[in-house]
């Protein structure tokens, strides 16, 4: 039974990181662009989109469950 739950939790951990990196690596240009236009500094803004994917990171659970809440609420309004 232990084992059962510690292969279930290292597929999760390894979906998480591939969907975390997928999203890291199709918006960490865009949004240090974004941040340059705005802050005027390369080093700056790729500090401030850094943090911006730290707290991504540490609070990637919660975000998931809001993401299907939205989903399931357009769905419902469709």
């Amino acid at each position: 039974m232990q084992r059962e739950i510690n292969i279930k939790v290292v597929a999760q951990d390894r979906a998480k990181n591939n969907d975390f990196k997928q999203l890291f690596l199709e918006m960490y240009p865009r949004l240090v662009r974004y941040a340059v236009s705005l802050l005027g500094d390369g080093n700056e803004a790729r500090d401030v989109v850094g943090d911006v994917f730290e707290k991504a990171w540490n609070q990637y659970s919660s975000l998931q469950m809001e993401t299907r809440r939205r989903d399931r609420k357009s769905t419902r309004l469709n």
